[in-house]
């Protein structure tokens, strides 16, 4: 598979993420040639627009790892919707 954010037909990618039930915690990793990044965090908000990013030239792979917004959240099981998009502008 061709690494992201190369020259050629595949361009660069980005990674969005959208909910549509409930608000929602993320803690978002990409590994490239030089290793996992550090995780950040992304609040994906039910009311609110899609929550994007660019991913780093060479990654290879995404990790998403859903995440309790307190002590009180219990939406373990609503659905975040994912969007991987190649543009070559």
């Amino acid at each position: 598979m061709p690494k992201a954010n190369q020259a050629g037909a595949w361009g660069d990618l980005w990674l969005s993420l959208g909910s549509g039930w409930a608000d929602a915690k993320l803690r978002v990793s990409y590994y490239t040639d030089a290793g996992w990044s550090a995780y950040t965090t992304w609040d994906v908000k039910h009311d609110g627009p899609r929550v994007w990013n660019q991913l780093p030239a060479t990654t290879l792979e995404i990790a998403i790892e859903r995440q309790k917004r307190d002590a009180a959240d219990a939406a373990d099981d609503v659905p975040v919707g994912w969007l991987l998009e190649y543009s070559d502008v």
